[in-house]
């Protein structure tokens, strides 16, 4: 929604006649006009009329860019105070446009967040510079749709640190070479490292011995793209020494076709080892028991078929007559 329009301000060229530049003046003019008005920056300019009130900057000219990028029809407000035309500008801007005018040193504003009927939640970039007459010019970029996308990526990132830190398993990227770039404190937890010491090392350092191979082999066929993921039992050596059983899934992250690093899940499994542990034991022992009762039936069997021909041949010799 842009402002209603007034009465067309007096063209370059008329301006220039009135104060008696040459042809070769307003040529060079129109060219200079030409340039700005077709400029992919929004353009303003104001003179400051009052040197004892820092508002009072008013609007002496604006390229068509501008006039896009602030939604509103600056040029009809030619002549006009700066509240007018932005009414919500902030004391902070014009204390700098005041301090270009001063020192003839340009300076920037690489982030400025306003909003009113015309433009709401916009935000810009700008730079003023120093021009004569106490006027300051202001080349104005939107970068709102940068802002947004920016916001947009630091709420996913936070997002994204948060489930990181506060998951239930360990949670690391993997240079390709081996070495932690990123864990989380359960990692941390597990492991019995600090994060600095992490840091430091290559998985390959506390990898148990035994199951360093068949790792090994598995990042392999990752970086083959022979698959896209896997999943193991593996020990880790604790920071004690003492061997600690984790159950490890893997996957490659790329970008652009390009391998950056690996992205591994490790949650502790060592009470499930134990606890398996126990039941092999116990099964072992029920093994071996079946093992001793069918030993120890056979052996009754035998002893029974022994005792059943004792008493054949006993009573066969019982009943005999006496020679």
């Amino acid at each position: 929604m842009n402002q209603s329009d007034k009465s067309e301000p007096a063209n370059n060229v008329e301006i220039a006649n009135s104060v008696g530049v040459d042809s070769k003046g307003v040529h060079n003019l129109q060219l200079y006009a030409e340039i700005v008005n077709n400029m992919q920056v929004g353009i303003c300019v104001w003179q400051w009329v009052n040197p004892l009130d820092i508002t009072a900057f008013k609007l002496i000219a604006s390229n068509p860019f501008a006039e896009q990028l602030t939604n509103r029809s600056l040029r009809t407000l030619i002549g006009q105070r700066i509240q007018d035309c932005f009414p919500n500008i902030s004391r902070e801007n014009l204390e700098l446009f005041v301090r270009v005018i001063r020192s003839k040193q340009s300076e920037s504003q690489p982030e400025l967040d306003y909003s009113d009927e015309f433009a709401p939640e916009s935000f810009y970039s700008y730079k003023a510079f120093p021009l004569p007459e106490q006027c300051v010019g202001v080349a104005l970029e939107n970068i709102t749709e940068c802002q947004l996308s920016q916001i947009v990526l630091q709420e996913s990132e936070e997002r994204f640190r948060a489930t990181f830190e506060q998951a239930a398993v360990g949670i690391a990227h993997v240079d390709l070479d081996g070495r932690w770039l990123r864990v989380n404190q359960k990692l941390c937890d597990i492991l019995g490292y600090t994060r600095e010491e992490l840091l430091m090392q290559k998985f390959q350092d506390i990898t148990y011995p035994d199951d360093l191979e068949s790792d090994l082999q598995s990042i392999r066929q990752l970086l083959t793209l022979e698959i896209q993921t896997y999943s193991m039992e593996k020990r880790y050596i604790h920071r004690d020494g003492s061997p600690i059983w984790v159950y490890l899934t893997v996957s490659l992250v790329s970008s652009e076709s390009q391998p950056k690093y690996f992205l591994s899940v490790i949650e502790e499994i060592g009470d499930r080892k134990q606890a398996e542990l126990v039941l092999q034991e116990r099964a072992n022992e029920l093994t071996r028991l079946n093992t001793i009762l069918a030993q120890t039936t056979t052996l009754l069997n035998k002893r029974k078929q022994e005792m059943d021909q004792f008493a054949y041949v006993a009573s066969h010799d019982l009943k005999a007559p006496l020679r």
